[in-house]
C-alpha cells in the first residue's frame, strides 16, 4: 500500500508540472518551454534508466530502450503545447537521460545502490521544484492572485511526503548461486515486507 501511495506521489508531482505546462501554453516564452521539457526529460530519463537497471540488472539493452523512450516521451508531453523547438529539445534530452541513467546503475557499485537511490530521488524532485517556482513565475504575469495550486509550499509539502515515503525503502541485492548473479528485491524497512522479487 505504501508502495503504491509513493508511486501515485510521484505521478502526481510530475503531472502537476504537465499541467502547468498546458495551462499556459499560450503565453509561456518560448526559452521557458524549452528550459522545462529539457529539465523533465532529463531528469525522468535518468531516474528511471537508474532504477530500472538496479532493479533488472540482466537486461541492459531493455532497460535502456525503455528509459529512453520513457525519458524522450515526458519531454515531448513537456514541450508538445509550445513549440517544435521544446519538443525536440525534451526529446533529445530525454533520450540522453535514459541513457546516462541506465550507465550510471551499471557503474555504481551493488553496495552503494541504496546511496545512489536516496541521492537521484533528492536530486529529481529537488528539479522538480524549480521548475514549479519557473511555472509559477509564469503564472504570476498572468494572475495577481495567488491560489492553493500556485502557491511553493503546497508543491514542497507533497515533496516532503514523498523523501518521507522514499525513506521507508530501499534496494537491496543478494547473490545466490553463483557470484555474479543478482537477485535484487525492494524492501520496506520498517515492515521487512518484501515486495518485489526479481
Amino acid at each position: 500500500m505504501q508502495l503504491t501511495l509513493l508511486i501515485i506521489n510521484f505521478l502526481f508531482l510530475l503531472g502537476w508540472l504537465l499541467y502547468f505546462t498546458y495551462y499556459l501554453k499560450e503565453e509561456m516564452n518560448s526559452m521557458v518551454a524549452m528550459v522545462v521539457s529539457m529539465a523533465l526529460g532529463m531528469v525522468i530519463g535518468l531516474y528511471v534508466g537508474t532504477i530500472s537497471y538496479i532493479l533488472y540488472p540482466d537486461f541492459f539493452f531493455e532497460v535502456t530502450i525503455v528509459s529512453m523512450l520513457v525519458g524522450g516521451i515526458i519531454g515531448v508531453i513537456a514541450g508538445l503545447p509550445s513549440s517544435l523547438a521544446a519538443v525536440l529539445d525534451g526529446l533529445l534530452s530525454g533520450a540522453m537521460g535514459g541513457m546516462m541513467g541506465t550507465m550510471l546503475g551499471m557503474m555504481i557499485s551493488p553496495d552503494h545502490h541504496i546511496q545512489l537511490l536516496n541521492i537521484l530521488s533528492v536530486w529529481t524532485v529537488g528539479i522538480f521544484f524549480f521548475v514549479y517556482l519557473l511555472l509559477i513565475k509564469e503564472i504570476e504575469k498572468l494572475k495577481t492572485t495567488k491560489n492553493f495550486w500556485v502557491h511553493p509550499l503546497t508543491y514542497f509539502l507533497l515533496i516532503c511526503v514523498f523523501l518521507f515515503f522514499i525513506n521507508d525503502y530501499s534496494i537491496v541485492g543478494k547473490n545466490e548461486i553463483h557470484h555474479d548473479e543478482h537477485h535484487y528485491y525492494l524492501i520496506d524497512i520498517k515492515q521487512n515486507d518484501k515486495i518485489i522479487d526479481v
